[in-house]
């Protein structure tokens, strides 16, 4: 059974008016998925979903409430005490911090509490404990992160509702990781899911309203499935100090999407699992991308770049380098790993930018199934690689390749930076001139 949260905002309320669908994120958003501008946007009901609590008798706004007066007819107190109907065989249940309900409502444990919504066990959650899925939940909004946290999709899946989403544009994510949050994301009986077709990011580092910098949003994901219609994973351009790690389970998006997109200026390691999507798996346009190992891999049509200052720029790509309008240093540090596309490595310079912050690609012991090209003015290394396609290099940056098997051609651009090769096999032509080849055929 499909349990619906019907949480109108967040595991901690929302202060901060949100993203429009998808945010700027330097000015930014995906492909589709952003408006050009924020949209602020605060509505009553986002803070009504949890019951308030109030101390001293007073109610959230600090003003004193009249305590109940006893009723004449039978001296009850006015107040009345929550019940739930039972059948026969079914009993009900409540601890200090859980929900009250039977088995069939709860959706989600913390230890021995239990809890009818899973932004309720977010909320109750202290730091290092684990939040067990129960069910399958459909939620109405999404849940902020703001502590440690780690979250076992135990087999059930976390999607969005169609019908009753809410109707804040800016809330176009699931789970969101705030600052100072640190959310990990294991599936200890596999089969396990965050997923949405109609809702622009599965996973989001920080949220609209807060600091460009200040405490890191820390993710790691250890297994489950996370799938976004436009990002599985995505940051900000303009909201950096994020730090992401992906150890196993699978990262995808939808067809025209990016599984990883990472504007802001943080740090991307991917050790393992699957990363990808039928467009772009992974776009980097700020930070630093370290790669040791897992499969990422992209659409196997013809490459495509666009220029686009407000989101995602590259097609049918394993891994995009694309500095962005920032203009922010990138370092991708490859060590392993399987990675594919129509390229499996694209490097540019789509936003025209001058090179004022460096961009470093070294790529050693990687498998890449699929073309390499450098098109920007970023240096790029191979190692010890072997790449099933052709070398392009068209860019004012340099190029070395040693020890490499290279089954595909290699051109180069009137323009483009040096080119040398050291030590490698060329199976395809390769230019006669502009080119250094040393003990290589």
């Amino acid at each position: 059974p499909v349990a619906t949260d019907t949480t109108s905002n967040s595991a901690t309320s929302q202060d901060d008016t949100q993203d429009s669908s998808m945010e700027n994120d330097s000015t930014e958003t995906g492909t589709g998925d952003e408006n050009t501008e924020e949209t602020e946007t605060t509505t009553d009901s986002e803070n009504i979903a949890e019951t308030e609590t109030t101390t001293d008798d007073e109610n959230a706004d600090g003003e004193t409430e009249e305590v109940p007066e006893k009723s004449e007819e039978d001296g009850s107190d006015v107040n009345t005490i929550p019940t739930i109907d039972l059948s026969a065989d079914e009993t009900v249940s409540k601890t200090a911090k859980g929900d009250l309900g039977t088995e069939d409502d709860f959706v989600a444990a913390v230890g021995d509490d239990q809890f009818d919504r899973l932004a309720s066990a977010f909320a109750n959650a202290e730091d290092d404990s684990t939040i067990t899925l129960l069910r399958d939940v459909e939620l109405t909004s999404g849940i902020d992160v703001t502590n440690n946290v780690t979250l076992d999709l135990n087999g059930r899946t976390i999607s969005g509702s169609t019908d009753n989403w809410t109707t804040v544009p800016a809330i176009d994510y699931l789970i969101a990781v705030k600052r100072g949050g640190d959310l990990t994301i294991n599936d200890s009986r596999g089969m396990g899911a965050i997923t949405t077709d109609d809702i622009a990011c599965a996973v989001k580092m920080t949220v609209k309203g807060e600091d460009p910098t200040g405490n890191v949003a820390t993710l790691t994901v250890n297994g489950g499935t996370i799938h976004g219609m436009y990002y599985g994973i995505s940051g900000n351009g303009t909201r950096h100090n994020t730090s992401i790690t992906v150890n196993g389970g699978t990262i995808t998006s939808g067809d025209e999407g990016t599984a990883i997109y990472h504007p802001q200026d943080g740090s991307l390691t991917i050790n393992g699992g699957t990363i990808q999507s039928p467009n772009t798996a992974i776009e980097i346009r700020s930070g630093d991308l370290t790669v040791k190992g897992g499969i990422i891999s992209g659409g196997t049509g013809a490459p495509q770049v666009v220029g686009n200052g407000n989101g995602t720029t590259t097609s049918n790509t394993g891994i995009a380098i694309m500095q962005h309008t920032t203009d922010k240093p990138i370092n991708v540090t490859i060590t392993g790993g399987t990675i594919s596309g129509g390229a499996s490595i694209y490097e540019s310079n789509p936003q025209g930018n001058q090179g004022n912050n460096a961009v470093q690609v070294n790529i050693t012991d990687a498998q890449l199934a699929g073309a390499l090209y450098s098109a920007g003015f970023g240096d790029v290394t191979v190692t010890d690689s072997t790449i099933t396609g052709n070398i392009s290099k068209t860019g004012s940056g340099k190029m070395g390749v040693t020890g490499s098997t290279i089954t595909g051609n290699v051109t180069t651009g009137e323009n483009s930076g040096s080119l040398g090769f050291l030590n490698s096999m060329i199976t395809g032509t390769a230019p006669t001139t502009g080119v250094t080849y040393t003990n290589t055929s």
